[in-house]
């Protein structure tokens, strides 16, 4: 599959939550002036089909040791793509959804869903085992 990275600007509004509290699992941000890397998410067209993509890099935090990148990618079993930008600079990311089917929010649902799901792994320490830290240094090769 080969796809560029597209600059697609969104309009997402803002969330009043009243004077309750939320506490954030995930974050997905996406750049809408750039292609910066500082941020994790970014959109991807298809070539082949000019199909648009919502992408992920990975690069997943939480405040607690052990929640990164090559953790995330080695205990959720995701598959990074190559994706080539209009200079022709490559970066890596996970295809989280297609954009615009009838499938998007489920599909956005179950990479929140896996990210969640390696934080809580992190938090019990399945992810520091002798097999999870081989997998993690596979990985990583």
């Amino acid at each position: 599959m080969t796809m560029m990275i597209q600059r697609l600007a969104t309009g997402i509004p803002s969330v009043n939550i009243g004077n309750g509290s939320l506490q954030i699992s995930v974050e997905l941000n996406v750049p809408t002036d750039s292609n910066s890397k500082r941020v994790s998410g970014f959109f991807a067209k298809d070539t082949q089909t000019d199909d648009a993509h919502l992408m992920h890099d990975g690069g997943v935090g939480g405040g607690r040791k052990g929640v990164g990148q090559t953790a995330f990618l080695a205990w959720s079993d995701s598959k990074l793509v190559p994706v080539a930008d209009a200079e022709g600079d490559v970066r890596l990311g996970i295809i989280v959804a297609p954009v615009d089917t009838r499938e998007t929010a489920s599909d956005i649902a179950r990479f929140l869903q896996r990210t969640i799901e390696v934080k809580a792994a992190v938090k019990r320490g399945e992810t520091s085992t002798p097999e999870a830290r081989a997998a993690q240094r596979r990985f990583g090769d």
